[in-house]
């Protein structure tokens, strides 16, 4: 996408699914949306990069959150979500077992996974599904088996939140896959 001559400067891009660490860190969504796209851009037509941190200290995450959704209002309604599926079958932070994936009014949620270090940002899955066109990019043989259950609309899959996202969306949806996470 970077490297298509477009003007991006009515673009906003809004991490969906930030890892609360510095933006300097592998980890971090943002620094990898800025590395792979923003810095590859040609000239001064770059988008608009919603600041999850906003200088505000990762560990700070309840701060992080209520900012965010102060400052997001503006940028409501989204218009189209670009996306990844997790091989647990989680996309945007929204993992299974978790109560609030589609019934919290807040645009974004906080997210702590027992595994990780590190707090998650995460897009509702009530601003998900009345977003118009919803997109998920699949890489990976590692993706294989999940897509294969998701395309299959198989029963273990209605428990995974991306399954639910799918089947709950108002709009679009459309899913790309390489050939290495593509269903056979």
């Amino acid at each position: 996408m970077a490297d298509q001559v477009i003007d991006w400067t009515e673009v906003t891009i809004i991490p969906s699914d930030e890892r609360l660490v510095e933006e300097s860190s592998s980890q971090s969504n943002s620094g990898m949306i800025k590395r792979k796209l923003v810095h590859r851009i040609q000239g001064a037509c770059i988008p608009y990069i919603f600041p999850i941190l906003d200088g505000i200290d990762p560990k700070e995450s309840d701060t992080i959150v209520a900012s965010i959704n102060r400052r997001v209002e503006n940028f409501l309604p989204i218009k189209a979500a670009f996306l990844g599926v997790g091989v647990d079958g989680h996309t945007a932070s929204l993992f299974s077992g978790d109560k609030e994936l589609f019934s919290t009014y807040e645009p974004f949620l906080l997210m702590k996974r027992t595994l990780e270090s590190f707090c998650r940002v995460s897009i509702s899955g009530g601003v998900l599904i009345n977003t118009p066109r919803l997109i998920f990019l699949v890489s990976g043989e590692s993706k294989k088996n999940i897509m294969q259950m998701i395309m299959s609309d198989s029963k273990e899959a209605q428990k995974f939140p991306v399954m639910k996202l799918i089947k709950r969306a108002q709009g679009e949806v459309t899913v790309l896959c390489d050939k290495a996470a593509a269903p056979v």
